[in-house]
This record gives C-alpha cells, structure tokens and sequence, in this order.
C-alpha cells in the first residue's frame, strides 16, 4: 500500500537483495525479474544506493534469472539495446476505396521506405463472421492474407497481414512487405487499382529536444514511474509506482508522510477509482482527468516528418497522428525498440504526455506495434480524445532528463471522408 511504514529502516542494498531473492523464488512469470532495476534505479534517484552498487547487485540477479531460462538472454539483449539512426519515410494519408476486391476495402494511409512499402488498411463483413484478434494468416481470420503492390516504375511486391483484428462487421490491419517501391512514386496500386498520390508535404509541425529542469530528482522519478505505471497497468504484475514507494519509506529514503508520496496517493486513487483520499490533483492529471471519457474529438488524420533525437539516449521518427471521436493515436518508430514496444518486461524510458492550447492533457500507451531491441515501428494510443476547440497540439514525449517538443497545428488535421 503508497505510505506503508516499515521500521525501523532498512539497509538500501540489502532490501534490493532480498526482493531479488523473493523475485527468485516467487518467478509467477518470465518478467518478474524487471521489478528489481526499478526498485534500484528509484533507490539510487534518492541517493541511499551507490550507482556502483545498483549495477552489481541487478547484474548478479539478471545472471541468475537468465541461468533459469524462460527467454531471460532475448529480453536483457533487448533492454541492452542502443539507439540507431531512423531513415526518413514518406507517409501519405489517405483515405481512399478499393473497388477491385468484393467486398470493397478503404485504405487509411500509406508508407514509403527506403526498405519496406506498407499501408493500414480496413473494410465490411457479412453478417455472422467470427470476432477476436490474432497475427497474420490466423486460422479463421477474415482480415485478407495479402494484397499486390506496385508503383510507377513497374516494380511488384506482395504486402502480407502484419497483424490485425476484426469485429463482427469489419476488420482493420497493418499490410507490409519488405520489398520497398519507389518513394517518391506519383501513384501506388493496391489490389490492381491505381492511387494517385499527392506530392510529399513537409509539416509545419515545428520540433526540438530539451532538458527538463534539475529538481527533486526522486519526485521527478516517482511521477514518471506512475505515468508509466498507468499506460502498462494491464500489463504488469504489480504496479511500479506501489514498489517504488514501499522502497523509499522502507530505507528510510522519504517518510511515510512526504507530501509527494500523499500527491502520488491522490492520483493512484483517482485514477483506480478507489477513492479514500481527498483533494486536489497536482497537474497535469487533473487536466489528463478532464478529457479521459469524453468521444467528441475530431475526426481525421495528419501526415508528419518529424525526428528527434537523444531523448534520454532514444530516437523517434513520429510518421502520422490520427485522430477519432473517442481518441487519437500516433504512428512512430522508435530506437531502441523497447521505447513502444507493450511486451511486459521492457523497460519503456519514455512516457508520451501531450498537451494542447486549452489547457488539456493527454497520455499515450503503446498500441500495435513490431521490431525488436533495436528498432521497432507502431502506434502510441492516448487516452481521451481531441479537443474538438484545440487549434495546437504538443506532443511530448519524456523521459527523466530530457523530453521531445512537436507543436503540431490542428488546423491542418487532414479530415476523413
């Protein structure tokens, strides 16, 4: 429970040990073990553990958790991973019917790199179809195996079901193929009809790195962990932000009564639901509150040519934004891939917030997404949708020390048709 008291305080290296020897024993899954680096970095953050010493004593852990098996070597090589270039892509937002297949299909947006060509993709069921969601060429699956792609130069590839899902009236899907086509073709055909496309449009989306302001650096690491926490909740065996504060009240690193543990027990109980504590929230969730069941945000989407830079060590190139009444999501790639990528167990140093000139906040999670430790490409969903007033938005993807800033104009939201 936030603000336990244990006492009298523990040795911060030796409480580390003894959650690596529970973790050990207890093992409910294959990422268990990632409890442990959180804990030692939220400790060594309120300087009660050597940084030396944190190194030590995970390393020592993560031997014996890989000695056991259970995919421990393929996630430490993953979370180990450095950040790469990203290479430029040219995404065109669509959407556009394909009359060629029976039943039709509507293509939402297209992308041209130097070594794939892909596009999302979605249409109608009869009646009575299976509902659910599985990979590509899943037994069952209505979603369509794949499509011929070609471009203006006569040059031919096979898009296959990168992973999609369906309902019991239609179905949506990622289709890709790592054979590229010309990026700057004037007109691409899927499924044997020809797609003009428009010339490649620069956004105006303005973008730059920053440093966060040095301050508290255990409340800045308390309150990233709880973002982090609320977009991966579903996802982890026990909450981040719930470890994180047994540890600082048990070495004696923050009491039981800080007000920054008192802040973070507001948020965690209003957002749960589970009420009990009272008053104001500290922003920006109380205006990440206010915008989280609505589903009047506008409806269309927008290409963008963005890349950021060593964001805490991270690179991202943000490709599109979309937009719908009940959320908007963000398409990307991101080095290391761990960044996006939702599999438990993956440390993800970047939390995306957003915020826009009236004063909302917004928090993304992964959604879809595939690659490895390296790279990986996929959606960031945020919670709440547009405000349907909001003329600009700011996407900020952070970290600890550093966070990315993309002003992005509402205006140019390119509307669905």
């Amino acid at each position: 429970m936030l603000g336990a008291v244990p006492a009298p305080a523990r040795d911060a290296e030796t409480y580390l040990r003894e959650l690596g020897e529970e973790l050990l024993v207890a093992e409910r899954h294959p990422f268990t073990f990632e409890r442990l680096p959180r804990v030692a970095e939220i400790l060594e953050a309120a300087g009660v553990l050597d940084p030396g010493v944190t190194a030590r004593v995970v390393a020592e852990y993560a031997t014996a958790f890989r000695l056991r098996g259970n995919g421990w070597r393929g996630l430490a090589q993953a979370n180990g991973a450095v950040a790469v270039p990203l290479a430029h892509v040219r995404v065109v937002a669509g959407p556009w019917e394909v009359t060629t297949t029976s039943p039709p299909f509507v293509v939402e947006r297209v992308q041209l790199g130097e070594d794939h060509v892909s596009f999302e993709a979605h249409g109608f069921l009869a009646p009575g179809a299976p509902s659910g969601r599985a990979p590509a060429a899943a037994p069952g699956s209505p979603v369509p195996a794949s499509f011929t792609v070609a471009d203006a130069t006569g040059t031919a590839a096979t898009a296959t079901n990168a992973g999609g899902g369906w309902s019991s009236h239609s179905w949506e899907s990622r289709f890709a193929s790592s054979t590229p086509l010309d990026p700057a073709t004037p007109w691409i055909e899927i499924a044997g009809q020809r797609i003009d496309l428009p010339p490649e449009r620069h956004t105006t989306a303005a973008a730059w790195v920053e440093d966060i302001p040095v301050g508290d650096a255990v409340q800045g690491a308390l309150w990233h962990t709880l973002a982090g926490d609320v977009v991966g909740r579903h996802r982890m065996d026990r909450g981040a932000l719930e470890d994180a504060v047994e540890a600082l009240v048990a070495t004696g690193a923050r009491p039981a009564d800080d007000p920054v543990l008192e802040g973070l027990g507001r948020v965690s109980a209003a957002i749960s639901g589970t009420g009990g504590r009272s008053g104001p929230l500290p922003p920006p969730w109380s205006a990440w509150l206010r915008r989280r069941s609505r589903a009047d945000g506008p409806v269309g989407q927008l290409s963008l040519a963005v890349g950021l830079e060593d964001i805490d060590g991270c690179n991202l190139r943000l490709d599109a934004l979309r937009s719908n009444a009940e959320g908007f999501s963000l398409r990307l790639a991101a080095s290391p891939g761990t960044v996006i990528l939702g599999h438990p167990g993956m440390r993800r140093s970047l939390v995306f917030w957003a915020e826009d000139d009236r004063g909302n906040a917004y928090l993304g999670g992964p959604g879809n997404n595939g690659g490895g430790g390296e790279k990986a490409e996929g959606d960031v969903e945020f919670t709440g949708p547009l405000d349907p007033t909001a003329r600009l938005l700011r996407l900020l993807p952070t970290g600890q020390h550093r966070r990315g800033v993309v002003e992005v104009p509402l205006d140019e939201l390119v509307a669905s048709r």
